[in-house]
């Protein structure tokens, strides 16, 4: 298999594989506070939303711990 987010689980089944290792609200949590601790900066909205169950709401709830950044950020700021 050529697709580098499908994994070959047991020969015929097929399993997704997330950019992070993060599967709920807290482990999101745990994540961004790590990455906050050792300056590795923020993550991708994108990446958060294809790795936890419905990420909009953990997104939400976490957000008064985090800052979210949306759009295209690669604009120059005049």
């Amino acid at each position: 298999m050529n697709n580098p987010k499908v994994e070959v689980v047991d020969g015929d089944k097929y399993k997704f594989k997330s950019v992070l290792n993060v599967h709920d609200r807290k482990g999101l949590l745990k994540l961004l506070s790590s990455n906050d601790a050792q300056g590795l900066g923020g993550i991708l909205v994108e990446e958060v939303e294809e790795s936890v169950p419905h990420a909009s709401k953990a997104l939400r709830v976490n957000v008064s711990r985090s800052i979210a950044v949306s759009g295209d950020c690669t604009g120059s700021l005049n």
